[in-house]
């Protein structure tokens, strides 16, 4: 599944890339939307596989060292405008046999990332950018929320992202490549 969404995107966009190279402006480059396809690759990327493979994915997994989506990643980290998250880290407990939460702040890593993308697009906490793009209809971005389900959790615990589509590629990208390293070849 991963490979063939990333050939299909990279179809799409290889598609619009020859017809804007053939003049053609953006309204008139009929039945290939890039964005639609990146946004559809990344929501399906994020659903499908998650119980396969990111309940299993090691907590220390990280994206290539001084790839776009480890540079991404440190933005992310670093930038309050780009991201919030206040979650808490939890561990299991063997005598309660249940999680709990350790009152330290969860590090964004590449498994917590996939996890707050996944928990905003499948709550419906996913946002398109412009909310009305106008008659061109040009996407700028995407805003990720999650929050927790119980009420008393609502106000401590929180994330929010703001991606670019260039943004969101890297992570599709990255994404693909980490499901791919879940299953042996």
């Amino acid at each position: 599944f991963a490979e063939r969404t990333l050939k299909n995107l990279e179809f799409v966009q290889q598609r619009v890339k020859e017809e804007k190279l053939q003049g053609k402006a953006e309204k008139e480059i009929e039945d290939a939307f890039e964005v639609t396809q990146l946004i559809n690759s990344f929501v399906g990327l994020l659903i499908i596989p998650r119980e396969k493979c990111f309940n299993n994915m090691p907590d220390d997994s990280s994206f290539p060292r001084g790839s776009e989506a480890e540079k991404l990643l440190e933005l992310i980290i670093s930038d309050p405008d780009k991201c919030e998250d206040t979650y808490f880290k939890q561990e299991y407990d063997p005598e309660r046999r249940k999680r709990v939460k350790t009152g330290v702040i969860e590090e964004i890593t590449p498994k917590t990332l996939v996890l707050r993308l996944r928990n905003a697009i499948a709550h419906d906490h996913l946002t398109i950018q412009p909310v009305s793009p106008g008659k061109d209809g040009i996407i700028t971005g995407i805003e990720f929320s999650d929050k927790p389900r119980r009420a008393s959790d609502a106000k401590k615990e929180y994330f929010r992202l703001n991606l670019t589509v260039n943004e969101t590629e890297i992570l599709v990208k990255a994404l693909s490549k980490l499901l791919l390293s879940c299953y042996p070849q």
